[in-house]
């Protein structure tokens, strides 16, 4: 009565609506519960970033992997005459920094693939 007669009617109204008793102080048992089932949800997603994680990179890497066998096959079949014409250390050079960039390609567009999906599983 006291705040609608300071003219805080909508603060009132809000303390109305709750189950508030003045002077019995904080439920620390339901706080407890509260802060318990927090803490486990944030462990539970913490784990679940880890795991993400980890699969992912197990991804990226057998494939660059894969990709780097398949160039070093490629590179080993081309003739003796390649190598007269162009600079081996070329060729590695180029070789590296477009897998290197082919790998990075990929663990940003996986990660954020797999960002949006968990985003749009969410708001269901």
């Amino acid at each position: 009565m006291q705040l609608r007669a300071e003219g805080r009617d909508q603060f009132a109204d809000m303390v109305a609506g709750m189950n508030v008793i003045p002077g019995a102080g904080i439920d620390f048992t339901s706080l407890a519960r509260t802060l318990v089932i927090v803490l486990a949800l944030y462990l539970l997603s913490s784990a679940l970033i880890w795991v993400a994680a980890y699969g992912l990179n197990e991804i990226v890497q057998r494939t660059v992997r894969d990709m780097r066998a398949s160039v070093e096959r490629k590179i080993h079949r081309l003739p003796l005459r390649y190598f007269d014409t162009h600079s081996r250390g070329d060729l590695l050079s180029r070789v590296t920094n477009d897998i290197d960039n082919v790998s990075t390609g990929m663990q940003e567009s996986i990660s954020s693939w797999c960002l949006r999906c968990s985003r749009s599983s969410g708001s269901w």
